[in-house]
Order: structure tokens, then C-alpha cells, then sequence
């Protein structure tokens, strides 16, 4: 599942009727925010972010690894891509 952090509605379309999934995007995006501001950032230093959730083959469905992607409007894209377990996984551009 790919989630975009700053669209209007961080819900896939695909997963749209699906009302507690769609309350809980929007209540990260709302964190996300916060954590933005904690930081001295705010949306409008990026020009996108995104998340990428994946089952984990063979756990149960609450096992995902994840992957984010932070474009901000100056400097590199950052990336980080954790397990399940918080633990970091190599990601696609090296950096972390």
C-alpha cells in the first residue's frame, strides 16, 4: 500500500470504504505533522513524502515492512525502510 502523506485524503482510493483505515491515514498525517513541527519543518518544506507498507511472506497480518520517502524542496531525498520490528533495511538510494 502506497500512502501519500500531503494529498488532501491519504487513503488509496482502493481502500476508501474502508472507514477505520481511512480515520487512521488521516491520524497520521496528522502526526506526521506534529512531528514536522517538532523538528522545525513543515509541509511546505516538502515537495513530497510518502510511505510504502508490505506484508512480511508468512507472518500475520500485522507484520509489514515499511518504507518512506521524504522529497524535500532543497537538498537530497531522504529514505529510511524499517521491518517489522523496527529494525533498519537497506534502502534503494543508501541512504537512511
Amino acid at each position: 500500500m502506497e500512502i501519500g502523506l500531503l494529498e488532501c485524503e491519504p487513503c488509496p482510493a482502493k481502500f476508501d470504504s474502508i472507514e477505520p483505515l481511512r480515520l487512521a491515514l488521516r491520524a497520521l498525517q496528522a502526526k506526521f505533522e506534529v512531528i514536522l513541527s517538532a523538528e522545525g519543518w513543515s509541509t511546505a518544506h516538502l515537495l513530497d513524502a510518502r510511505l510504502w507498507l508490505s506484508p512480511v511472506p508468512g507472518k500475520d497480518d500485522y507484520c509489514a515492512t515499511v518504507r518512506v520517502v521524504l522529497v524535500p524542496t532543497v537538498g537530497e531525498p531522504i529514505e529510511c525502510s524499517v521491518d517489522y520490528r523496527g529494525g533498519k533495511l537497506p534502502t534503494k538510494r543508501g541512504r537512511s
